[in-house]
């Protein structure tokens, strides 16, 4: 499923749905590095995957050390919405929102598994049966995506409500003019029609054969597998032709992941202090990574 032209605003048009917030998608291939950047830019915190999440973040008292003056968390780094992580929640058993028994009439019933052998556990998904199905038909991925996409996006919209609420306390006791940030981390956050939610949209891109080694080496995948799950989302947007997206507004930054972490840190910097990066949003003065 690719969403339409009205669901995807171009990364240039100004469309901020958040007065005390400025939402970067970070979307990138399979194996890219976007996970790495998203923690680069939100370090030391951890991924939110619900509101319940930013509640812990706000409560725990390690943060508020790293937060003296107060506000200055907000200020100087990324909340971090891994959207892959959300869409954990689609699947779970006791969320009373999940997909399990739609995924059952869609893809039969080798796709739950429970781990109770008179199976009187609640069911889960089997994620490598799931991915085998998706990952080879097409068809079968636009079905999957249509069930989970719209969900997803609403747990998001929750998780950055919040952190608007948060940041407008904390930017009116606070002297900072920087903008705070959530980041929405996903492969194909464009074509899932989340584009009207953000401001910006950076693309990690990382060499083929970089990622085929990743996927084989770190997920223990073979060649052939690895390959398809990169072939299937060449045709994504955010992912298979992202100097012409550049050029034509619809993302506006492209970090190129070839080298170690010290120089994707180097990148990601450049790139956070850089206008440019922001296509033509309105959006005050960032610090440093390292600020």
């Amino acid at each position: 499923m690719q969403g339409s032209d009205d669901d995807c605003l171009s990364a240039t048009e100004p469309g901020r749905k958040w007065e005390y917030l400025t939402v970067l998608g970070l979307c990138g291939g399979i194996a890219s590095g976007k996970s790495t950047a998203s923690s680069i830019l939100s370090a030391p915190y951890p991924p939110l995957t619900s509101v319940a999440d930013l509640s812990k973040q706000m409560n725990n008292g390690d943060q508020e050390e790293a937060c003296d003056p107060p506000g200055k968390f907000h200020s100087l780094r990324a909340y971090h919405i891994d959207a892959d992580r959300v869409a954990h929640g689609v699947y779970d058993p006791s969320d009373k929102h999940n997909i399990l028994e739609d995924l059952e009439k869609a893809f039969g019933p080798d796709v739950l598994v429970t781990s109770d052998e008179i199976g009187d556990a609640p069911k889960s998904v089997n994620r490598p049966i799931l991915g085998k199905i998706v990952f080879s038909d097409p068809d079968a991925m636009s079905k999957l995506e249509e069930m989970v996409w719209p969900q997803v996006k609403a747990k998001i919209i929750e998780i950055l409500d919040e952190i608007n609420k948060v940041c407008e306390n904390s930017l009116s006791s606070s002297s900072s003019t920087r903008s705070p940030v959530a980041i929405i981390e996903a492969a194909v956050l464009l074509d899932a029609g989340w584009g009207d939610l953000l401001d910006a949209v950076w693309v990690v891109k990382l060499p083929r054969e970089k990622a085929l080694h990743r996927m084989m080496e770190n997920r223990g995948m073979t060649q052939e597998d690895a390959a398809a799950r990169i072939d299937a989302q060449n045709s994504r947007r955010g992912i298979g032709n992202v100097e012409e997206e550049l050029e034509n507004g619809s993302i506006s930054c492209i970090i190129e992941n070839n080298g170690d972490i010290d120089e994707l840190t180097s990148k990601l910097n450049v790139a956070w202090n850089d206008p440019e990066s922001w296509g033509a949003v309105n959006v005050p003065k960032r610090g440093g990574l390292d600020a």
